[in-house]
């Protein structure tokens, strides 16, 4: 990235916007890997809680929150591991509640993406 910068072939605005892009995009494959392990039926407890702190850790590192990563094409799959992190940390009533109005198959495997509206502010 550096010798991109240094190049003077690219704007600093269009530096700064890839790595912001390319920092995102890094933190998904960590992601996808600890959410796959998480997910092994041959772990423990104690092991599963153990990948889910670090999980939570990474989450920690990016802020998922920013609206400005909603426009970056490499950053989607990191949305998919976040809402399915913190849908799975929500007790029943709230995961209920999320869809609250409409048919339990409306939504299917992407109710967790409803999490989205809420950290976008459109709670009714």
């Amino acid at each position: 990235m550096t010798i991109l910068r240094n190049s003077n072939k690219i704007s600093n605005d269009f530096y700064s916007l890839l790595s912001f892009d390319l920092k995102y995009y890094l933190y998904e494959e960590p992601v996808a890997v600890l959410s796959e392990l998480s997910g092994n039926r041959y772990l423990s407890f104690k092991e599963v809680n153990a990948i889910e702190r670090q999980k939570g850790s990474l989450f920690a590192e990016i802020n998922i929150s920013n609206p400005a990563i909603i426009k970056l094409p490499l950053c989607n799959g990191i949305f998919e591991h976040y809402y399915r992190y913190e849908f799975d940390k929500l007790p029943d009533e709230e995961k209920w509640m999320l869809a609250k109005g409409y048919d339990a198959k409306t939504f299917g495997p992407y109710t967790p993406y409803l999490l989205r509206l809420i950290v976008l502010g459109y709670q009714n």
